[in-house]
């Protein structure tokens, strides 16, 4: 039991057994789940269409413990669009000038998903227009009432405000402790169930590797 208000330390304990570094952090995720919007890496609203060559279409970073994505798009004319992770690509379903799509799994692949909007024929000469675009994730829930000294990187795929996060590095063969504090802000008799999430840090890759998941639960009194 945890006293409304009040703050209580754990200390994670992760060893890296194997031949490169890890770059090591804590996510903390509720047993329930939500869905998110998805803060697009790049211009995802306003595009002109048809895309130009050396347009890149708008791209979005998936958190891992996703179980649906869905995608939609709004133009100024009949569109459609692909997307997905890289290779095969997912098609939508045009609804005029609106096309959406879904895409369901045990866990989605995390990682960067794109998605391409293009006009819809056939056209009577040079055709032009604009498009909306936005993606969104049914996902484990963040707790944010638990937080470590190397933050989150996942939550900067969800929140415009989230503070910037700064993965340990694990050398081979090397033990590092990380604190980890559940600050109890519930109501008074309620039951808090989740893991933390021990997870590598890919970088460029824009995704994570889960080591391992460390189950927590606790009652505010």
């Amino acid at each position: 039991m945890i006293q409304k208000g009040s703050q209580v330390t754990a200390k994670v304990r992760v060893t890296n057994p194997g031949r490169t570094d890890m770059n090591v952090f804590i996510d903390p995720r509720r047993s329930e789940r939500t869905f998110y919007s998805l803060l697009s890496l790049n211009q995802a609203t306003g595009l002109t269409l048809p895309l130009s060559g050396d347009t890149i279409p708008p791209e979005w970073i998936v958190p891992t413990q996703t179980d649906l994505l869905l995608a939609a798009a709004h133009g100024s004319a009949p569109i459609t669009f692909d997307w997905g992770f890289g290779d095969p690509d997912l098609e939508s379903r045009s609804f005029g000038n609106d096309a959406a799509g879904a895409f369901s799994a045990q866990e989605v692949t995390p990682g960067v998903w794109f998605m391409a909007p293009a006009l819809i024929g056939p056209f009577n000469g040079a055709a032009s227009g604009t498009v909306d675009t936005g993606m969104a994730a049914h996902t484990r829930a963040f707790d944010t009432s638990i937080t470590s000294p190397p933050g989150d990187p996942q939550l900067a795929d969800i929140d415009p405000n989230a503070a910037a996060a700064n993965p340990v590095v694990v050398h081979p063969g090397q033990t590092v402790t990380i604190p980890v504090t559940i600050a109890a802000s519930a109501r008074r008799g309620s039951v808090v169930t989740g893991d933390l999430f021990v997870d590598d840090n890919q970088g460029a890759l824009g995704s994570v590797n889960e080591v391992t998941a460390i189950p927590y639960a606790y009652r505010i009194g």
